[in-house]
């Protein structure tokens, strides 16, 4: 049987999470400006769009619902920026449909769930 000391245990826990927060520092901002970009997957262009954090958005037939953009800095890229979003699909004719939940993330280095939009890609470019 194995004995445990549960003080040694919490001890250890601490040291794992100061050593996280030494590693990488993050920050919340609630109504701050967002960029993204809108990537016509057709024509290849790109449209920039900067809302604020925490708002909701019409984006052709997407409405875009976001949360509080994090900051993470990366020692490789530097800040990072993680964006949690709703998207609902708005089409005329049938009631909004969940097209995705999740979170944009401005670096390919951490990856996210792809958006499945036929016709547009949204990129997150940076938090301010």
């Amino acid at each position: 049987m194995v004995k445990r000391e549960k003080g040694r245990d919490k001890q250890r826990v601490i040291a794992i999470g100061a050593l996280f927060c030494s590693l990488s520092y993050f920050s919340a901002s609630l109504a701050a400006p967002v960029n993204l970009e809108i990537l016509n997957k057709v024509s290849a262009k790109k449209t920039p769009l900067q809302i604020e954090a925490g708002t909701t958005v019409m984006v052709h037939d997407m409405r875009i619902i976001t949360g509080k953009c994090y900051t993470h800095l990366d020692s490789f890229e530097g800040a990072v920026y993680h964006l949690p979003v709703r998207i609902w699909l708005d089409q005329d004719s049938e009631e909004p449909v969940e097209l995705y939940a999740g979170e944009l993330v401005s670096s390919p280095r951490y990856p996210s769930k792809p958006i499945e939009h036929s016709l547009y890609d949204i990129i997150l470019v940076e938090c301010d």
